[in-house]
């Protein structure tokens, strides 16, 4: 299991910023790639809610089923994606620092599929830099 992080404070109280991260309609204002994502699970967000995403990497339509597994209000966002290129976890950790949020962003591979251990050289040198450009429109669309 290989995986990044990265963090950053955003001048934004913590409650702003989880509700932001966790409206799913909005992911699209801040992934590197465009993608649209619809909640297929009934009811407001929390831990066992699904979502369908949908993107394009590398010329390819990709479809991951995402699912949400931790959910503590103001505090942790963690989903799991599962599709084309493997199973992955993204985890979002919050604390109040310096007047505002730090934001700790991971990405962890549980399981590859072919087509992801054959990308995985370019995901080596593309994840510290999308992470840490998510983390940087993140900070641009909450404070």
């Amino acid at each position: 299991m290989s995986g990044f992080e990265r963090q950053n404070v955003v001048n934004a109280p913590v409650e702003k910023v989880f509700s932001y991260l966790a409206d799913f309609s909005r992911h699209h204002e801040w992934t590197l790639n465009p993608v649209k994502i619809e909640q297929t699970s009934a009811g407001p967000v929390g831990g066992g809610s699904t979502f369908t995403s949908r993107n394009r990497f590398m010329g390819r339509e990709l479809e991951d089923k995402l699912t949400v597994t931790e959910f503590v209000p103001n505090e942790r966002l963690v989903y799991e994606g599962d599709g084309n290129t493997g199973h992955f976890r993204h985890t979002f950790v919050l604390q109040r620092a310096d007047g505002g949020t730090r934001i700790t962003k991971r990405i962890e591979t549980l399981r590859p599929t072919l087509i992801g251990r054959l990308l995985a050289p370019l995901f080596l040198i593309v994840a510290p830099r999308a992470l840490a450009g998510d983390l940087k429109r993140i900070k641009a669309k909450v404070e």
